[in-house]
């Protein structure tokens, strides 16, 4: 497994249980599903682009 693998699969595993506790607790699940979101997208960005630039540059 590479580095970049590894690091978009805790990515994900962090957004499943952000959204977890956002469904444990009905007042946290908005700023919960935000965390996730941005969990989602930059494991997204590392399995497309490992070694890009955020800021495009």
């Amino acid at each position: 497994m590479k580095n970049a693998e590894l690091a978009a699969m805790l990515l994900r595993e962090s957004a499943a249980f952000m959204r977890d506790v956002g469904a444990q607790n009905p007042a946290m699940k908005p700023e919960m599903e935000e965390a996730a979101k941005k969990c989602d997208t930059a494991a997204d960005l590392v399995e497309k682009d490992p070694t890009g630039d955020v800021n495009g540059g």
